[in-house]
């Protein structure tokens, strides 16, 4: 059911309920009516919740057992790690997408530049 994948996924990720019901605006009374599955949330919701943990409206709402972002390798892994070890995952993961984010913006810089010299000699 929709409520015990919830609670799943939300454990899975250390996640307190009362920050989930936070991100979706809600009190943490109504996010509990999701979870021990005695109101079911409207679409809007749903999707913000496929946002939040990555996982498709298909397998929120439909009797898949698995999401798919848990059968991904890394994932598996990473799940392996205790507290300390999520932790510099999640440190070097961040510092690995400052890296990407500052290489694409270095190329686009470039590429601004180049354009820019471009117009200047026409």
């Amino acid at each position: 059911m929709f409520g015990d994948k919830l609670k799943l996924l939300r454990q899975k990720h250390n996640i307190l309920a009362k920050d989930l019901a936070n991100y979706l605006n809600m009190s943490k009374s109504s996010y509990s009516k999701y979870e021990n599955n005695i109101s079911s949330p409207n679409l809007e919701v749903i999707r913000d919740i496929g946002k939040y943990f990555g996982v498709s409206l298909d397998w929120l709402i439909n009797d898949v057992d698995v999401p798919e972002l848990i059968k991904d390798p890394c994932i598996q892994k990473y799940m392996k790690l205790n507290e300390r070890g999520k932790l510099k995952a999640e440190v070097y993961v961040d510092l690995l997408l400052n890296e990407q984010d500052n290489q694409s913006g270095d190329r686009d810089m470039k590429e601004l530049k180049k354009s820019q010299a471009l117009k200047n000699t026409s």
